[in-house]
């Protein structure tokens, strides 16, 4: 029931689009021609999709892009699957805005429409298997269905000068976005909780649901799984307990140092000098053959 729709069975009040406000919202302008959703299909190279993507009728479009199974070579996943992912989810953020009132980004959109691209095709894998020892040493994902958020934090011996950042992933270690940010001077476990507090209104901008947050520092899981967080005196600690109570589902642990070290190798890259937000859409080269090493050590 698109306002078009709604308005020709006179149970609408107009017939435009509620993004664009410029065309009529067709079930079509819906799902490919606003200039909101054409941004989200934009973040795909144009030779994942066939030459008459945008130019199509609504018929010939979803089947030819429903038969199309070739691999996507970047997330090696059928084209069919991300397609009807990406489908669901800009039909999910529409609604989203038009009851709710809540706008979600065209990256939030298309994050999650990888990601639950990702989880239909490991829905058809067989289980992980992973030795003890490797969950004491190398990282751990998250159960099937949710994210992980490795957060962490340094603060200068010298100066006090802390900073924060963290790395999203999803369960079989392949980076989703990434953060970092300077926050001046402050004590090391005030540090830790903004690293949890900054990751957190991070992962909710970009839309997830199911989260799972990795810190290393005891204390500071402590304070935030404690059944009384939400009347600490500790704001920082007030203002996580507040943030988990929004409609998404989180869940903090304690992993060993040497578990979160990509968190931590972020973390002490972060520029001084900066207190800007860095937001991290590809991991940084240093990272890269280390996240590669965490998901083999994943799949032994």
């Amino acid at each position: 029931m698109t306002n078009l729709e709604r308005r020709r069975r006179s149970v609408g009040r107009h017939p435009y689009c509620t993004t664009c406000d410029t065309h009529d919202e067709s079930t079509l302008h819906v799902l490919r021609d606003c200039k909101f959703v054409r941004e989200v299909w934009l973040y795909f190279s144009p030779a994942v999709y066939s030459p008459t993507f945008f130019t199509e009728s609504l018929q010939a479009w979803l089947l030819s892009n429903i038969n199309c199974h070739d691999l996507v070579s970047d997330y090696s996943i059928p084209w069919s699957t991300i397609f009807v992912s990406i489908l669901w989810q800009l039909w999910k953020a529409r609604n989203e805005h038009v009851f709710n009132s809540i706008p979600q980004s065209p990256t939030a959109v298309w994050n999650k429409g990888i990601f639950w691209a990702r989880c239909d095709m490991e829905s058809f894998l067989p289980p992980l298997i992973r030795s003890p020892d490797s969950r004491s040493l190398h990282w751990t994902g998250p159960e099937p269905g949710w994210v992980c958020l490795n957060v962490d934090a340094t603060v200068s011996a010298s100066t006090s000068f802390g900073s924060v950042a963290g790395l999203l992933l999803d369960q079989i270690g392949s980076w989703l976005s990434g953060f970092q940010k300077a926050i001046g001077v402050l004590q090391p476990l005030q540090a830790e909780l903004w690293a949890v507090l900054i990751g957190l209104l991070f992962v909710w901008d970009q839309g997830f649901v199911f989260v799972q947050i990795q810190s290393d520092c005891a204390e500071a899981v402590k304070l935030i799984k404690a059944d009384n967080a939400y009347m600490s005196p500790i704001s920082l600690v007030h203002a996580i307990a507040a943030l988990r109570q929004k409609a998404w589902a989180t869940k903090i642990t304690w992993i060993p140092r040497t578990s979160n070290f990509l968190a931590d190798m972020l973390a002490k890259s972060v520029d001084p000098s900066s207190t800007d937000f860095h937001e991290l859409d590809e991991p940084p080269v240093a990272l890269m053959s280390l996240l590669s090493m965490d998901a083999l050590h994943l799949s032994l």
